[in-house]
C-alpha cells in the first residue's frame, strides 16, 4: 500500500490502456483563486457542465466523486473505495483559475489541485482484480449502426476532452444547439435538451460528436460505471449520435429516460459492452473533508 498527497501523475498500462497512476516529480498548478459554492438549482445548469479556457476551469453541479474521476487517468475506477457518503451526493459549482496561462491544458493536474487545497484529499492505491467492460462491435458481419459514421477527420488518438468547451465568461452556460467543436463528444442531459429544444423527438441524454473510439470508451464510463476498454478494433475517426438514459441525472427528470447505455449501443451504434476483468489499481480515500464555502 502507497499512500499519496495529491499532486500530479503519470500512468502505466493494463490491458493496453493506461492504469497504473504513479507520482511524477511536476510541480502541481500554482492556483491563483478557486470558489467553491454549494449548487443551487434553477442558479445555472440542471445537470452538470464542464467548462475550460486556458487557464480556468468550470465545473457547475458537480459531486465530489465527479471530481475524484476527473482528477486521475481514465482506468482508474470511476467510484474509489472509503468514498463517504456525503461525497456523492453533495453537488458544488466550482471555479478555479491557475498563474499558468496554459495551466488548465493538464486538467487532471489542476483538478488534484484544487482537490488538495480545498478538500484535503488524501489517497492510497491498492492492487487488485477489478471488473471493466470491453466495447467490441455487436454484429457479427461487422455492419454499424446508424448513429455511427466513418468521417475523413484526423483526431488524436484520445480525442479533444469530453465536454470541454471553451467560453470567455466561466459561469455562462454554454450553447448545446451548436455543435461541438471538432474532434470533441459531449454528453448533454435531458434537462438541459428540454430547455435548449432538441426538434427532433428524441427522449433522455444526447452523445454527439467526432472521436476515435478510444475516446467514446472513455466517455462511456461513466454510465457504464466500469472502466471500458476499446476492444472494437475500429481505426480512425466517426461520427457519433446516441440516444440514451446516463442513469446520472435528478430523479425528477426521468419520465421519459430513454433506453439503457446497453440497449442504445447495440441498436443505434452496432457496439456492445461485454463483461471482462482486469488486475488494475484501485484508488481508496484515506482522507477527505467537506469544503469551507465562498
Amino acid at each position: 500500500m502507497r499512500i499519496v498527497r495529491v499532486v500530479c501523475a503519470m500512468p502505466l498500462t493494463i490491458a493496453g490502456a493506461a492504469d497504473a497512476f504513479s507520482q511524477s516529480v511536476d510541480r502541481k498548478p500554482v492556483l491563483r483563486s478557486v470558489s467553491i459554492q454549494r449548487h443551487v438549482p434553477g442558479r445555472a445548469a440542471t445537470s452538470s457542465v464542464d467548462q475550460r479556457t486556458a487557464n480556468a476551469i468550470t465545473l457547475i453541479n458537480t459531486s465530489v466523486g465527479a471530481l475524484i474521476a476527473r482528477a486521475y487517468p481514465t482506468s482508474v475506477p470511476r467510484e474509489p473505495l472509503k468514498l463517504p457518503e456525503w461525497a456523492r451526493h453533495e453537488r458544488y459549482d466550482v471555479h478555479a483559475t491557475a498563474s499558468s496561462p496554459s495551466a488548465a491544458a493538464d486538467y487532471g493536474a489542476m483538478v488534484r489541485a484544487i482537490l488538495d487545497d480545498r478538500f484535503k484529499l488524501l489517497v492510497h492505491f491498492d492492487h487488485r482484480a477489478q471488473p471493466i467492460y470491453n466495447l467490441i462491435v455487436s454484429r457479427h458481419d461487422g455492419r454499424l449502426g446508424p448513429g455511427l459514421t466513418r468521417v475523413e477527420v484526423t483526431c488524436p488518438a484520445k480525442g479533444v476532452a469530453p465536454n470541454a468547451l471553451a467560453t470567455n465568461t466561466p459561469w455562462s452556460r454554454p450553447n448545446f444547439k451548436s455543435p461541438p467543436p471538432p474532434c470533441a463528444l459531449r454528453i448533454v442531459g435531458a434537462p438541459i435538451r428540454d430547455q435548449s429544444g432538441d426538434g427532433q423527438g428524441r427522449l433522455g441524454d444526447l452523445i454527439e460528436g467526432e472521436a476515435t473510439m478510444q475516446t467514446l470508451a472513455s466517455l462511456l464510463r461513466p454510465s457504464a460505471r466500469r472502466l471500458v476498454i476499446d476492444k472494437t478494433g475500429l481505426k480512425g475517426t466517426y461520427r457519433v449520435r446516441m440516444n440514451f438514459d446516463s442513469g446520472i441525472r435528478l430523479k425528477s427528470y426521468r419520465k421519459d429516460p430513454g433506453p439503457s447505455v446497453f440497449r442504445a449501443l447495440e441498436e443505434q451504434l452496432g457496439l456492445k459492452l461485454q463483461s471482462s476483468g482486469a488486475m488494475g489499481e484501485v484508488l481508496i480515500i484515506e482522507r477527505l473533508e467537506p469544503p469551507t464555502e465562498d
